[in-house]
C-alpha cells in the first residue's frame, strides 16, 4: 500500500509525462536515477516502438545494503514489481517483470504500450 501511494503521489508527474509523450520521460527518470546511485553501467535500455526492456545488471540497493552486513529481504523483487507495475498502470502501459535474482537484484522487466487493432 506504501509503494502505491508513493507511485500514486511523488511519480505522478512522470506517469503523466509517459501518458503525453511516450516513453522518452521515463527512460530519462531510469537513466538519472541509475546515475544518481552511480551505476550506469548496470543499467540497459532496449526500446522498441511498443515495448521498452529494462535490464538491471546489478540493483545497487542490494550491493549497497549488502556491503553494510544487511541482509535484504527476500521480498525485494516484490518492491520493483509493485512500484513498476503500479507506474505502468498509472501512465497506461503494461508491464511484465521477466526475472529476478534475488542474490544480486538483476532484473529484467518491460512496459508495453497498448496497441490499438
Amino acid at each position: 500500500q506504501y509503494l502505491t501511494q508513493y507511485v500514486d503521489s511523488y511519480l505522478s508527474p512522470l506517469a503523466a509525462a509517459v501518458r503525453k509523450e511516450g516513453f522518452g520521460p521515463l527512460v530519462r527518470y531510469l537513466e538519472d536515477l541509475y546515475e544518481t546511485e552511480e551505476a550506469s553501467d548496470k543499467l540497459r535500455i532496449t526500446q522498441g516502438e511498443n515495448t521498452l526492456q529494462v535490464q538491471i545488471i546489478a540493483c545497487p540497493a542490494i550491493a549497497y545494503m549488502k556491503s553494510t552486513g544487511y541482509q535484504p529481504s527476500p521480498w525485494y523483487a516484490q518492491t520493483v514489481s509493485t512500484l513498476y507495475q503500479r507506474l505502468a498502470e498509472n501512465a497506461g502501459l503494461r508491464f511484465h517483470l521477466d526475472s529476478y535474482q534475488e542474490e544480486t537484484g538483476a532484473a529484467s522487466f518491460r512496459f508495453e504500450k497498448e496497441v490499438q487493432p
